[in-house]
């Protein structure tokens, strides 16, 4: 160990011990430890002779005492006695008690300390467990423990992960908590009208000197009703810097990816708050009709489309845009299917708005190697300033052979209104792939 001038001190430790086993009573045993130090070194001598006793009283209750008296060379003592008594109360059940008194001559206080505990053992390795310890010291502020604790397994249709929950406290000065919790179905449930019922729960807090360090939530829950497939899901984390939480809770709700329905939905809808009071409304829903055979109708309304910000609270940034897509096309066409599209993409923050219109057809869409070709017409605004874009663009893949590989794709763009300065009237881009094997 370390001494005050940082250098560490020599020190010899001798340690023997014996114990027996008493037929029909227990176990005794006796250790004695010594320890000597350099000379040089302010640490006394001291030698340890500790007498311990292990009994059972009966199948499930047991007694343990052990007691300890340490000489310093320095003329001081410390003398220790510790008594526990465990019990099982049923098979899977069972509670402990310990009482330690510490009693020192010298400057060193006396202690009292006490531990109660008891579990419960749930199967499938999953046990519950509660630990409780007091202390009190004579120089200062009693401590205070108490600890939950759940081990990892499948019980009830449960899978719960490796919890626990720790408070400590220090009385009168400060008070720390820590805890985990995880837990989720082991298989879909079937409630009542709820078929597949699933749900995920998990928190991870941090609480010190009654202030928040860390704190994240998550609950999720699914389920079929009624032939819609429906969910909820709740995310929150603690920003220390705005003493606030940020949440965001969202709703889910989906009728399948059946073509044969006439009808089809898929809806997400997330509301976000922010630790500053700011509130976004994250939409994505898209809606699908086939009323006339061998048609089909598709819509996309999203706002504040998400993108992933590790750095940021959530791990996700609302984007300022929103955007309206509309969609019909012939699904009876095998061979040259077709479809035209309009969409409406927004950013209100920078004030930009575009509206494009746009046709596909796919021929020879039956062969390995079909043809794609497309028009596009957009006109867009970008604070006050209207400019119109025509779009050709062709792609040829072909079917890829056991030795070579060719892909074709030509584009142009061309202004019909609001060029820039110094920018071409067409703008051509081609690009073409070829790979070979030898």
């Amino acid at each position: 160990m370390p001494n005050a001038l940082g250098a560490l001190d020599k020190i010899s430790i001798n340690r023997y011990g014996i114990s027996q086993a008493i037929s029909k009573f227990g176990t005794i045993g006796f250790e004695q430890e010594s320890q000597n130090f350099d000379t040089a070194s302010n640490t006394p001598d001291n030698i340890r002779n500790t007498f311990v006793v292990d009994t059972q009283l009966n199948k499930t209750t047991g007694v343990r005492t052990q007691q300890s008296n340490t000489q310093f060379s320095s003329g001081d003592s410390e003398q220790v006695q510790s008594h526990t008594l465990s019990t099982s109360m049923t098979k899977n059940t069972g509670v402990s008690v310990t009482d330690t008194h510490i009693k020192r001559t010298g400057p060193r206080p006396d202690e009292r300390k006490r531990n109660y505990g008891f579990w419960v053992d749930f199967g499938g390795g999953v046990r519950f467990s509660y630990g409780y310890a007091r202390e009190l010291n004579e120089a200062s502020n009693g401590v205070y423990n108490s600890n939950v604790g759940i081990t990892a397994g499948n019980a009830g249709g449960l899978t719960f992960g490796q919890s626990g929950y720790q408070q400590q406290r220090w009385d009168g000065t400060r008070n720390r908590s820590l805890g985990n919790f995880q837990v989720t179905t082991s298989k879909p449930l079937q409630v009542g009208p709820l078929r597949n019922f699933t749900f995920n729960i998990a928190t991870d807090t941090v609480r010190d000197h009654d202030l928040w360090q860390r704190e994240s939530q998550i609950l999720n829950v699914a389920s079929k009703i009624f032939g819609l497939q429906a969910g909820f899901d709740y995310f929150s984390q603690y920003d220390i810097n705005h003493r606030a939480r940020g949440v965001d809770r969202t709703f889910r709700l989906s009728s399948g990816k059946n073509q044969k329905k006439s009808f089809g939905a898929e809806l997400m809808y997330k509301v976000r708050t922010l630790p500053n009071g700011e509130t976004y409304d994250i939409r994505n829903l898209e809606f699908s009709a086939r009323i006339i055979p061998g048609t089909e109708i598709k819509h996309n309304l999203q706002t504040f489309p998400e993108a992933p910000r590790g750095d940021l609270l959530l791990g996700t940034y609302a984007q300022p845009f929103r955007s309206s897509k509309w969609q019909f096309a012939l699904t009876n066409q095998k061979a040259m299917p077709w479809n035209i599209e309009w969409e409406e993409k927004a950013n209100d923050q920078a004030k930009q708005i575009s509206r494009t219109a746009r046709m596909n057809l796919t021929m020879f869409a039956k062969s390995p190697s079909p043809l794609f070709l497309s028009y596009g017409l957009e006109h867009n605004a970008l604070k006050g300033n209207k400019r119109t874009i025509n779009r050709y663009s062709l792609k040829f893949d072909q079917r890829p052979g056991q030795n070579q590989r060719l892909s074709f794709a030509l584009g142009n763009e061309t202004w019909t209104y609001g060029r820039a300065a110094g920018e071409t009237r067409d703008q051509w881009n081609m690009r073409m792939e070829y790979q070979v094997r030898w």
